[in-house]
């Protein structure tokens, strides 16, 4: 009787690790998941950001040329 109560004691012990294996997995599996969705949107927020600064720069040298030239486009 003690041989086989080891051995079933020996069976939930490896299937409660397993499932602890299973459960860990799946957190990792989750975590890499969010980690990639804020790394991507980070990206396209750094890409956002830099088009809005290239507009406002593109606009602060245009409203130059024109201070510069009389504040008209030259018959433009």
């Amino acid at each position: 009787m003690n041989r086989l109560a080891s051995l079933a004691n020996m069976s939930q012990v490896s299937t409660n690790t397993t499932g602890q294996l299973g459960a860990n997995v799946a957190n990792q599996v989750g975590q890499n998941m969010q980690n990639a969705g804020t790394a991507r949107a980070q990206g396209i927020y750094g890409s956002a950001n830099a088009w809005s600064n290239y507009g406002q720069q593109m606009s602060g040298a245009l409203g130059q040329y024109a201070a510069q030239n009389g504040g008209g486009w030259g018959g433009v």
